[in-house]
C-alpha cells in the first residue's frame, strides 16, 4: 500500500516537478589541466571536483545529474573505455549498469537493446513504443531530457560505443577498398 501511494504521487506530478525532486547536481566546468569536472550541488554554492571515473563509480552523483549531463558523461566514459580496453577494473564496473529498467521519473522508459545496438523504449503515458539509434536519442535534447538520468547515462554510453565503432569501420573500409587511378586524355 505504501509503495502504491509513492507511485501515485510521482505519476501525478508533471515531468519538470519530478525531475527537480531527483536532480541534485550539475556539472558547471571542466578543468582540462587536472582532467576533472566541477560539480555543483543545486541551490548551494558548494562545488567539488571529480574525475569521470569517480562520477561513474559514485552512482549517488551520476543518478542525480540532469539527464542531458548524464548522457554526456556516458559518451565520455565510452571514449575512456575504448582507450583503456585492457583494464579489467573498467570492464568489471560496466556490469553494474546492466540493470537499467528502473526509472524514478521521466516520460520514457528503456525496454531493451537489440542486436544492432538500437534502443527500444516506450512512453509511460501513451504506451507507444519506439526503436531508435542511441546516437539519435543522445543528440536530441528534448528526447534525452525525458529519460531518467540513469537511463540517459546508459543511452550516452551506447551512443559513445556506436560512435567509436562507426569510426573504426570507416577507417577499416577506407584501407580495404582499392583505389584505381584512371588516365583521362
Amino acid at each position: 500500500m505504501f509503495l502504491r501511494r509513492i507511485k501515485e504521487y510521482f505519476f501525478r506530478m508533471d515531468d519538470a516537478a519530478a525531475m527537480k525532486r531527483h536532480v541534485f547536481y550539475k556539472i558547471v566546468d571542466f578543468k582540462e589541466e587536472k582532467n576533472k569536472y566541477a560539480i555543483q550541488c543545486i541551490n548551494t554554492s558548494a562545488i567539488f571536483y571529480a574525475q569521470i571515473g569517480d562520477i561513474v563509480n559514485d552512482t549517488d552523483i551520476l543518478y542525480r545529474l540532469h539527464p542531458a549531463q548524464a548522457c554526456y558523461i556516458g559518451m565520455e566514459y565510452a571514449e575512456i573505455f575504448y582507450k583503456n580496453q585492457n583494464h579489467s577494473t573498467e570492464k568489471m564496473n560496466m556490469k553494474k549498469f546492466e540493470r537499467i529498467s528502473f526509472s524514478r521519473y521521466g516520460v520514457y522508459n528503456i525496454l531493451y537493446l537489440d542486436r544492432e545496438g538500437n534502443i527500444a523504449f516506450f512512453n509511460k503515458k501513451t504506451k507507444e513504443e519506439y526503436l531508435m539509434n542511441p546516437k539519435d536519442i543522445a543528440l536530441r535534447e528534448e528526447l534525452i531530457n525525458r529519460f531518467d538520468a540513469q537511463q540517459a547515462f546508459y543511452i550516452g554510453l551506447n551512443a559513445g560505443f556506436k560512435l567509436k565503432s562507426s569510426v573504426k569501420k570507416q577507417r577499416k573500409n577506407c584501407f580495404l577498398t582499392p583505389h584505381y587511378l584512371k588516365i583521362i586524355k
